[in-house]
């Protein structure tokens, strides 16, 4: 069942649409850590959440191909 997610085909506009969102989730979650202070368990735990999603993005961003 872990290798389902392999089994999907997804065009261009499809990986672009899961990035956008998972820069924009990254935004809104740098936010609240913000909020929340860096020095608190839970902002610190927040914005690397933040980091987590930005990273995730930059990575599906790299690895699709040139248009």
């Amino acid at each position: 069942m872990e290798n389902d997610l392999y089994t999907y085909t997804f065009c261009r506009d499809d990986w672009e649409l899961i990035i956008q969102a998972l820069r924009s989730r990254a935004v809104e979650l740098f936010s609240v850590g913000r909020g929340l202070g860096a020095d608190s368990v839970y902002g610190a735990t927040i914005w690397d959440l933040g980091h987590q999603h930005q990273a995730l993005a930059d990575d599906i961003d790299f690895r699709l191909p040139e248009d």
